[in-house]
């Protein structure tokens, strides 16, 4: 857990379903950054971008509004 999920913890502790929301949004930034990495590698060994560059730009963008909606709540 990060200094940022630390804190997050202690003042959403009591909700377990915020906490539980805010597990499952961690987890798919980590599946998100880990296939951007992979992007990165392939555009470093030259390979050209396909579809899935697409596909990352879309799930970053819900991502990103997941993680707004939850700060709004």
């Amino acid at each position: 857990m990060n200094e940022g999920s630390a804190r997050t913890a202690g003042v959403l502790g009591a909700d377990r379903t915020a906490a539980a929301r805010i597990a499952a949004l961690e987890i798919r930034l980590r599946g998100l950054q880990m296939a951007n990495y992979r992007s990165l590698a392939g555009a470093q060994h030259g390979k050209a971008p396909g579809p899935e560059s697409s596909i990352l730009k879309l799930r970053g963008s819900e991502v990103t509004q997941q993680c707004f909606e939850l700060a709004m709540e």
